[in-house]
């Protein structure tokens, strides 16, 4: 069911009509302004207006009631309408984008994507950063290829162009929808157009996504997951306060509390399998091996499962729990300044400010099974902050535009992981106890095999990253004739990368399997006596110094990269 009511439709730049046919193009700067004849699609790709046909890019471009139309109401509901881009979620739920085959499938929330994303011309550089809800855009343009001449950070697979609707001057307009559906499923969408003077507006938008009835059924028990709340809000002003000035200030924000999808049990790993009886094998969790043959053929695409609250939620021994609902409570907060100066005809100057903050704490179940195999409670931060300058114009038969771009990122990515059912963890403990390694000089804190029987059930990952990015760049097309153009463009990029992380033990719970296991492991094949760890410590092994302890390291790099191309 879908109630919908418009007071002023909004008012289009003229793309709406043919916004789905494939074209060459990138972002947009005022695009508000941007006008077309009927039957030609204009865009502000290379940051200036022009029809999408005469640029010599691979693109696709959408307006923003085509979107509509479509439900596109989320990054992944892009890859529906957009050829050769998917968007898919890794397991710890990181989006991962793939355009033309090329991506980077990671679960780290610090890792960049190698096809960006930008909202107003404000890099997201982080994929988890477009999580929230799509809404009130103008349009969307989805470029192919290798980005960079134009853009302060590089893609090597291509980007995609969120561009905002626009305060609109002198004019009063607002529009609502909502739509129910099954699953207990309420949805709202709602701008408003404010004029605050003739050359002063705002607009505000936001979007709400509630299911309450979780579709993901529990194979095992009566309990559910699948709820979604996920909200979005945008507010961004706009002034012109004397001629060739223009001034935009923008907020956008959005907060995901929906609950996290598990998995299915499907096999076994080749180490784990009780079908190839390895050592590993005989330590799968008793029942687990039943209960996977027969679910076989069960599973279907409402069906999962997952270990009980109660029994992950414990705390057992020396080994914490992870406690609380399988769900996201996660948030983000974007500012946006931009400052456009028009100094000649041909001539203008732009100052592009963005401040980009998420905040990511989620818990999740990936056994597939009502058992501690695999539990993760992740959480992280991240800070961006960038800043680009440029010009542009044209000179003769050129348009331009010269460039610099600076970003400066600090990052914290940390899970806890659950594995007291592991196969992997019950073949430690047993090999701790079958070596006698409690009667050797490595037990020198005096564990018992209480203590191994509790050990190993959880531990942390942790990883802070600084990282900065500088870069110049210019891009001209160049009219030879009447029918032909060259493009040029060069960038020179330098980055700088500090990282210090560790895996660590929460409390004692690493502390047998390390000090015992572990150090004998590294005194047979390195011949180190290596101090033992204690509470909290790290427990990544420095073969060098033969000690535990967090890893470090710097990475720079810096590249010089170029496009060139006859339209």
């Amino acid at each position: 069911m879908s109630m919908t009511g418009r007071s002023l439709l909004l008012a289009g730049i003229g793309i709406a009509a043919l916004a789905t046919v494939p074209a060459r193009a990138q972002d947009a700067e005022r695009s508000e302004t941007v006008t077309a004849d009927d039957g030609v699609i204009v865009v502000t790709a290379q940051r200036r207006a022009e029809a999408i046909n005469d640029i010599g890019l691979a693109i696709q471009a959408f307006s923003g009631d085509t979107l509509e139309n479509l439900r596109v109401t989320s990054t992944e509901d892009l890859q529906a309408v957009v050829p050769s881009l998917n968007v898919s979620r890794g397991y710890q739920g990181i989006p991962i984008y793939t355009l033309r085959g090329i991506g980077f499938n990671t679960i780290n929330l610090s890792a960049t994507s190698t096809v960006g994303t930008y909202q107003d011309e404000v890099a997201l550089a982080y994929p988890f950063m477009n999580s929230g809800p799509v809404y009130d855009l103008e349009r969307v343009e989805v470029l192919k290829g290798p980005q960079g001449t134009l853009y302060g950070r590089n893609t090597t697979g291509g980007l995609v162009n969120f561009i905002t609707a626009k305060p609109k001057f002198g004019e009063f307009s607002g529009g609502a929808t909502v739509e129910g559906g099954s699953q207990q499923t309420l949805n709202s969408e709602v701008f408003l157009n404010l004029p605050l003077g003739d050359a002063v507006a705002a607009r505000f938008a936001w979007r709400t996504e509630d299911s309450w009835q979780g579709w993901q059924h529990s194979i095992s028990r009566d309990e559910k997951l699948g709820e979604v709340h996920r909200y979005g809000g945008r507010l961004t002003l706009a002034a012109e306060p004397t001629d060739g000035m223009r001034i935009e200030i923008g907020a956008n924000v959005w907060v995901n509390k929906s609950d996290t999808l598990a998995g299915q049990a499907v096999g076994f790993t080749p180490n784990t399998d009780p079908a190839n009886g390895t050592i590993f094998s005989l330590f799968n969790a008793p029942g687990l091996p039943q209960y996977v043959a027969d679910n076989a053929g069960r599973w279907d695409s409402n069906s999962a499962d997952w270990a009980p609250r109660s029994v992950r939620g414990a705390d057992i021994g020396i080994g914490p729990g992870i406690d609380g609902p399988l769900k996201e409570d996660s948030d983000f907060v974007g500012l946006r300044g931009l400052i456009q100066f028009d100094l000649a005809d041909d001539l203008s100057f732009i100052s592009l400010t963005g401040y980009n903050r998420v905040k990511r704490n989620a818990k999740y179940d990936w056994s597939g099974a009502p058992y501690e195999i695999l539990i993760q409670h992740a959480e992280g931060r991240i800070e961006s902050i960038s800043q680009e300058l440029r010009f542009q114009g044209a000179t003769g038969p050129a348009e331009w535009v010269i460039g610099g771009y600076y970003a400066s990122d600090t990052l914290t990515d940390t899970n806890q992981t659950l594995l007291g059912q592991n196969a992997n963890v019950g073949a430690i403990r047993a090999l701790i106890l079958q070596l006698g390694l409690l009667n050797t000089p490595f037990n020198s804190p005096g564990y018992t095999a209480l203590d191994v029987a509790q050990s190993f059930r959880t531990y942390r990952d942790q990883a802070a990253f600084d990282t900065e990015t500088w870069s110049l760049f210019a891009s001209a097309d160049w009219q030879l004739t009447e029918t032909l153009k060259l493009t040029t463009g060069i960038r020179y990029t330098k980055d700088r990368q500090e990282y210090e992380g560790c895996s660590r033990s929460i409390g004692d719970s690493m502390l047998p399997n390390v000090n015992l296991f572990n150090r004998a492991f590294f005194f047979q094949v390195y011949g180190v006596f290596t101090p033992p760890i204690t509470a909290n410590q790290c427990n990544t092994f420095d073969v060098d110094t033969g000690t535990f302890g967090a890893v470090t390291s710097t990475l720079k790099e810096d590249n010089v990269a170029w496009r060139g191309a006859l339209t």
